[in-house]
């Protein structure tokens, strides 16, 4: 995000720590406006750290992906940190194909050519086709995303801190998706996710 404002943001400065959102820009020029309670949004302003300032609880970024643009739906969650990164696919059933615009293009249809030759291509073609309810990325060590450590036994405390993280976010703007998540990822805890 690149912002100038005479006066207000100093030129030059730059910010690699902090994460902001889409979600957030209106509540930031709102806030810029002197508006901060004309309207509310589900993002939170940001404001601060353009004007050089800290905010707390900006190590996390909150994202959502809905449909397609031919209009399939296929939502999806995810909470990511610099290190980790936790996404929800309800729709995931092992069945369910998920079609997207990419499969038309040279990259998709070089990993299809290639899977028969190639085990690694191949389960990585498997995956993106019909992904799973869950996945868990430690970028420290896979930087692409590429191995899916959700069953991994020394990542279950973290991957549970994001889940229940995911979940208080989705709860608090009411997400759409907060009973699937709820009735997959907690079905079979004991732990009051209240």
């Amino acid at each position: 995000f690149i912002a100038k404002w005479p006066g207000r943001i100093k030129a030059g400065a730059y910010n690699h720590d902090d994460y902001i959102s889409g979600v957030d820009f209106t509540a930031t020029v709102l806030e810029a406006l002197g508006l901060q309670d004309a309207l509310k949004t589900d993002g939170r302003s940001y404001l601060s750290l353009l004007l050089g300032e800290k905010q707390e609880d900006r190590d996390t970024v909150f994202t959502q992906f809905n449909t397609t643009a031919m209009k399939n739906a296929y939502p999806m969650r995810c909470i990511q940190s610099r290190q980790f990164g936790y996404i929800f696919n309800g729709w995931a059933d092992g069945e369910t194909f998920y079609k997207n615009e990419s499969m038309t293009g040279l990259t998709y249809k070089a990993m299809k050519a290639a899977e028969t030759e190639d085990e690694e291509i191949a389960n990585r073609v498997q995956f993106f086709n019909y992904r799973c309810r869950e996945e868990f990325y430690d970028f420290s060590k896979d930087s692409d995303a590429l191995t899916n450590l959700i069953n991994d036994p020394e990542y279950q405390n973290i991957i549970q801190e994001y889940r229940e993280r995911l979940y208080c976010f989705m709860r608090e703007t009411e997400d759409p998706q907060l009973a699937s998540f709820k009735d997959i990822v907690f079905r079979n805890t004991t732990e009051n996710i209240e």
